[in-house]
């Protein structure tokens, strides 16, 4: 089964972009389900008193997300707007010590029980966009106290996707907005990269 990811910042589009695909391929989509997190509320208000529960909360999620994915038969693909090895960016992001420590040894645990994405397909912002998108989504606890946060997590993503040992088309949101301008040029141009691969 062809298991291709698309990651970026927070605000970078990963929805939007995986969907087209899933749509264009006849995929199955998976969607990240951090509304699940029972944490995520109270580590916006207070980010050192959850950031444990948070980060191995999200691990579990996605573990049991793509778990199901891969065992799935009815497609052969599937397309995901997240991938679980991005939670060790947030875990070095928001812990240290013992819990981070503590947290590498649950997700070693998860992540030998997954393959990883064949494909990853990145989406890279400048800072502004991120801080414009954040903003857009208005979500509350996306507020611009957290301005600082995202700048670093977009830095920490660029360093992220050169790690990995999958694949990786690398895609300049910042030129192609398939949000407010899904042209079939960009969706195209995409797409020819990703048949290149498989």
């Amino acid at each position: 089964m062809k298991y291709i990811a698309v990651e970026g910042c927070i605000g970078a589009g990963k929805t939007t972009v995986a969907r087209i695909l899933a749509e264009k391929y006849n995929s199955n989509l998976l969607l990240e389900k951090f509304e699940e997190n029972p944490f995520l509320d109270k580590f916006y208000v207070n980010k050192s008193a959850y950031a444990l529960e948070t980060e191995l909360g999200f691990a579990l999620i996605h573990y049991h997300q793509l778990k199901d994915a891969l065992q799935q038969k009815k497609h052969n693909s599937f397309i995901s707007d997240f991938c679980i090895e991005k939670d060790t960016l947030f875990a070095e992001m928001n812990l240290s010590g013992k819990e981070l420590g503590l947290f590498y040894t649950v997700f070693r645990f998860l992540s030998d029980q997954l393959k990883p994405p064949e494909l990853m397909v990145c989406l890279h912002c400048t800072d502004n966009l991120i801080i414009e998108r954040t903003k857009q989504r208005n979500r509350n606890k996306e507020n611009v106290t957290w301005e600082d946060y995202f700048i670093k997590l977009n830095h920490l993503y660029k360093q992220f996707f050169k790690k990995g040992p999958w694949k990786r088309i690398d895609v300049d949101m910042n030129e192609m907005n398939f949000l407010l301008d899904p042209n079939e040029s960009n969706i195209n141009w995409l797409l020819d990269k990703i048949n290149k691969i498989f």
